[in-house]
């Protein structure tokens, strides 16, 4: 783990003294602009009880709870995330994807805007406070069983691409676009376990893979 920037008042939100089971934390905010990180963590695999900022990295990461965590602000400009493993992807206030390529899967939600203190364990869609989501750049690539990505705010798209997959019960597409959005809904798992996005004249543009689970009806 290096080049990496933090206050040097590292703690936890609740006893100092206890012992923590996070990978990368801070009492204030983190800045990283580069270096290679590969983190296994039961808890939070970086985690700030302000805000954190990605501007560059390589990002290796399975946790039990949340991949990436800031309370209030979440800023990711450049960089490869890949969170194998998580509970929620990413989760602050308001996250903020400007550039970079993430790829992640989770067990609740791949993007979450929740307020306040660490809220992983509520169900999906149930954050109490009206975060928001943008996307401008980057490339992300998000397999969730519960919402690909969830805010109770805005949820705004500008610019990148995104594609992501969830249950179709919990599903959530964006509030505003400046670009073209598709949302595909299954019943059932379709045989090729894909779809197939092509253009006018029939050219294969975009063939995505449903990783997620089906129930028997």
């Amino acid at each position: 783990m290096d080049e990496t920037a933090a206050d040097s008042d590292t703690g936890d939100e609740t006893d100092d003294s206890s012992t923590s089971m996070k990978g990368l934390k801070a009492a204030g905010s983190i800045w990283i602009t580069g270096g290679s990180f590969s983190i296994n963590s039961v808890d939070d695999a970086v985690h700030s009880n302000a805000s954190i900022t990605i501007n560059g990295g390589t990002f290796e990461i399975a946790t039990g709870d949340d991949g990436i965590h800031a309370d209030e602000t979440l800023t990711v400009t450049d960089g490869t995330i890949d969170i194998s493993v998580s509970y929620e992807g990413l989760e602050a206030l308001d996250v903020c994807i400007e550039g970079g390529d993430i790829s992640l899967v989770a067990d609740d939600d791949g993007l979450n805007a929740a307020g306040g203190t660490d809220s992983s364990g509520t169900s999906g869609g149930s954050s109490s406070s009206n975060g928001s989501i943008s996307i401008s750049g980057g490339n992300l690539h998000i397999t969730a069983s519960g919402d690909g990505i969830d805010a109770n705010g805005s949820l705004t798209i500008s610019g990148g691409t995104f594609i992501g997959t969830g249950g179709s019960g919990m599903a959530q597409s964006f509030s505003a676009s400046e670009q073209g959005v598709v949302a595909v809904c299954a019943e059932r798992a379709p045989l090729a376990r894909s779809a197939i996005f092509r253009a006018a004249d029939g050219e294969q543009r975009i063939r995505q893979s449903f990783n997620n689970n089906f129930r028997r009806r």
